[in-house]
């Protein structure tokens, strides 16, 4: 690229100088132009040099013409300000904090839980701002918004100058609402580095993409970035790491649809919400299960429509159909936090109305019993060790399914005097639902007296890396859906258990009812069944419930009217 005359760089951010010609000096008062470019990135600086470079014409022409108040180079070349530069100069805020004051052991908690406080009651009866938060947005705005008007005023008590906002305009009072959630995230981040965690997970969302060992957030929105070209830094993107394959193969038929109906070279800041709209169409005609029927293999996706109305197979449910236009509402979310879109296109598509959907329920207790008459002779007699012991496991521990399919012998760990337990852990077999998963889960007494350290023995002595290695698949997923198949047929078609909204996974909907009825705490609950710690800031000191508390109430777990003599 050519070099941009006027371009200089001074420290890391680019301006444009220009001399103005003798004969205006008089009226311009000046013998330069300086223009803050207001970007770190040569290229966009170079197309902004240009703009400055047309803007400077303009302000020549109109002081040849003698207006008495011509606009000076910096208010033609001005754009409106976006609430996407208003998001960008927040995110910038808060990286700087955290490159700035990343500490840990250091970190004054009782002094960042007052600020915390303080910042999320920042507006008082009258609307007015804290200080502090009115100091950090003029920085900002005498840095990258000259826009907005700044005026100096003197404090007649101290004769001290202070600055202020000469007009308040909604951009202002957009700004600091930023900073504030910046502020926030912030002091949330020095929290949790200070209780020994690495800090740059996002609280909130608007700062997903802000770490302290990232880049400086930059405005990419003017690189012209194509569907395919997003889509592929979204797949690469390592803060999705911890997505479960389930959820990534949504988003790959929701990107291959998207591809189809827009293109993969067609920019990303021209996509419209009728674009959405036909996706969404386009997805909803799609045939149930198409992956795993042959006639549908090679063709694409307008082909498959048509193929499905011939053959009259059914297509995707309402509630699929929900889902995936909710991962192109998130597909393009994304394209938010990376600066590439301003609005989100697929906002609020979601389908409603309609049949509601089905609503997941705890077995009746009479269900229970009927599926534990049962287990012997589903088992063969304990022989297939996972049909007899996985649905046992998930009645007295609330576990998930795809936690319980793939569990590691390794996992089953002896905690001495105070029991047994399984200790789950993200690993790349075997993937956890959300962090709240990890967990340690002690086993209860029943699991005990119906003989599962004596089953785990045996498979140590078998020196197996599996509890279940007779459960068919080769992967956590494969495990998972032989066994969702195998036991939905068990439940309907052998036990005749059709009730609406009862499944597998209703074992844990039961497990939790029975710690309600316990009097189970509730961060003791939370860290039994793997749902994440959440409430206030209180929730996120100290290292959690010990092994010994929950081990107590874990034995306090019952189903009134259970039988399980039918398994002695």
């Amino acid at each position: 690229m050519a070099k941009v005359q006027g371009l200089v760089r001074q420290g890391t951010k680019y301006y444009y100088r220009r001399a103005v010609p003798p004969n205006l000096h008089p009226v311009a008062n000046k013998k330069e132009v300086w223009i803050a470019l207001q970007t770190s990135d040569y290229h966009r600086a170079c197309r902004l040099a240009r703009e400055a470079a047309t803007a400077t014409d303009v302000y020549f022409a109109e002081l040849r013409s003698g207006k008495t108040r011509a606009k000076s180079a910096e208010e033609i070349f001005s754009r409106p300000i976006s609430e996407l530069d208003l998001q960008l100069a927040a995110k910038r805020h808060l990286w700087e904090r955290e490159k700035r004051e990343k500490t840990a052991a250091g970190d004054n908690v009782e002094e960042t839980v007052e600020y915390l406080s303080l910042l999320r009651r920042a507006y008082d009866e009258e609307a007015q701002l804290i200080s502090s938060l009115e100091e950090i947005v003029t920085t900002i705005v005498r840095e990258h918004f000259p826009q907005i008007e700044l005026t100096t005023a003197v404090d007649t008590s101290t004769d001290i100058p202070i600055t202020t906002i000469g007009e308040r305009k909604p951009e202002w009072w957009k700004l600091i609402e930023l900073v504030r959630r910046a502020e926030m995230e912030h002091a949330q981040r020095r929290l949790n580095r200070a209780q020994g965690g690495h800090g740059d997970a996002a609280i909130d969302p608007l700062f997903a993409d802000i770490a302290s060992f990232a880049a400086q957030p930059q405005l990419d929105r003017d690189e012209h970035v194509s569907i395919g070209t997003l889509i592929d830094r979204f797949l690469k993107d390592p803060r999705r790491s911890d997505l479960t394959e389930s959820a990534d193969k949504k988003y790959i038929v929701t990107f291959r649809v998207l591809k189809e109906v827009v293109g993969a070279d067609f920019p990303v800041k021209d996509v419209t919400r009728r674009h959405c709209a036909e996706v969404q169409e386009l997805i909803a005609g799609l045939p149930k299960n198409m992956v795993k029927l042959k006639p549908y293999d090679g063709l694409d996706l307008r082909a498959c429509i048509a193929l499905r109305a011939k053959r009259n197979d059914p297509a995707l449910s309402a509630g699929s159909v929900k889902v995936y236009t909710q991962t192109l509402s998130a597909f393009f979310n994304y394209a938010i936090d990376r600066g590439v879109l301003e609005h989100n296109p697929a906002s609020r598509l979601t389908l409603s109305g309609g049949r509601s959907e089905r609503v997941r329920r705890p077995y009746k207790i009479e269900h229970i019993n009927q599926i534990l008459a049962g287990l012997s002779d589903w088992s063969s007699e304990k022989t297939i060790s996972w049909r007899y012991w996985v649905p046992l496991i998930a009645i007295f521990s609330g576990m998930r399914m795809g936690e319980i399919v793939s569990l590691h012998v390794s996992e089953v760990v002896d905690k001495g005097a105070l029991g047994t337990a399984f200790q789950l852990t993200h690993s790349a077999d075997r993937p956890l639902k959300n962090k709240g998963a990890e967990r340690t889960v002690p086993v209860h007494p029943a699991l005990i007296d119906l003989g599962l350290l004596g089953f785990i023995d045996q498979r140590v002595k078998e020196k197996s890396l599996l509890l279940f290695p007779d459960l068919n698949g080769n992967s956590h997923e494969e495990r998972a859906h032989a066994f969702q198949r195998r036991y939905e047929y068990f439940q309907k078609r052998k036990l005749g258990i059709r009730d609406q909204g009862v499944s597998f996974h209703s074992f844990r909907h039961n497990f939790r009812d029975a710690l309600r009825e316990c009097g189970v705490p509730i961060d003791t609950t939370r860290a039994l069944g793997g749902w994440s710690r959440g409430g206030g800031i209180e929730f996120h000191y100290g290292e959690g419930t010990s092994f010994a508390t929950l081990a107590k109430w874990m034995s306090k777990v019952t189903y009134p009217g259970l039988n399980l003599v039918i398994l002695l």
